[in-house]
């Protein structure tokens, strides 16, 4: 499953979420939590001079469930983080 910034892939027996914004991982990392859904570790990767952010699920957690989680995130939501983010680079680059 891919929606823009996030995407969950199965990797084996486990599951992946890839994120693409800090901020975004931080606020899923909680969703995730508030629902439960507790990963075994985290990583980056660096692809094309972007840094994305992984959370490694065990086998007990299904990509189904971490699908629906997701998907009842409004996008809105995910669009104001990432505004908010927006907001404060350009702030610190007008100083």
């Amino acid at each position: 499953m891919k929606r823009k910034h996030i995407e969950i892939r199965a990797v084996g027996e486990r599951v992946e979420v890839i994120v693409d914004d800090y901020e975004l991982f931080d606020y899923f990392d909680d969703v995730f939590t508030e629902n439960g859904l507790e990963y075994q570790f985290i990583s980056e990767e660096k692809r094309e001079g972007r840094r994305f952010h992984k959370m490694h699920f065990g086998a007990d957690v299904t990509q189904s469930r971490l699908r629906e989680v997701v998907v009842a995130t409004p996008q809105d939501e995910v669009e104001r983080i990432l505004q908010l983010k927006n907001s404060s680079e350009r702030d610190r680059g007008s100083l």
